[in-house]
């Protein structure tokens, strides 16, 4: 689990395009079927996503194509950076969620990103103690809320970036990329 407590103000960087790890390329070229300039691009994106940070030093940023969907963020300590594709990732301090968070503000499992193909990426808080927050309106237990371009979520006490870039500013293999 990463210890929040001491990272409040900085985040660890994502590493440098020529030095990104192989299973991230390797997930997106089998995952994606990615070219290899596709696949650099999105690293690219991934790397400018921690300078758009302008809260918080953290993000989530959730790489679409139809068919999957991965979350990137700086608050894993794994080679990719990334959780395994799926449609539904569990934020909390438990180390069985998809994103473990070592904060005393953090529930156990404190709430779930998800992904509806008709409705786009949302939250929901799973009645945790602290709370869930969009941009500073409490997220209500099991109420999805839709993710936009530039929301702050709270969890707890604890601050996180999401953001979405343009499709025009995606590879063409790519139909949408959020950042949270």
């Amino acid at each position: 689990m990463l210890d929040l407590k001491s990272h409040n103000t900085t985040a660890d960087p994502l590493p440098p395009v020529g030095e990104s790890s192989p299973p991230l390329k390797d997930s997106l070229l089998a995952d994606y079927g990615a070219s290899f300039d596709d696949t650099c691009s999105v690293e690219a994106m991934l790397e400018s996503a921690q300078s758009r940070c302008q809260v918080s030093p953290f993000f989530i940023q959730a790489l679409q194509n139809g068919r999957k969907t991965i979350l990137m963020t700086n608050l894993l300590h794994n080679p990719s950076r990334s959780t395994e594709p799926g449609t539904v990732w569990s934020l909390g301090r438990s180390s069985t969620c998809a994103i473990a968070l070592d904060n005393p503000s953090i529930s156990r499992c404190h709430a779930v990103i998800g992904y509806h193909p008709d409705e786009g990426l949302y939250i929901s808080d799973l009645n945790s103690s602290n709370g869930t927050w969009v941009n500073r309106r409490r997220v209500l237990p099991m109420q999805r809320i839709p993710l936009q371009d530039g929301d702050i979520v709270r969890l707890g006490t604890f601050d996180i970036e999401f953001f979405t870039s343009t499709t025009a500013a995606t590879p063409s293999t790519f139909q949408d990329i959020t950042r949270f």
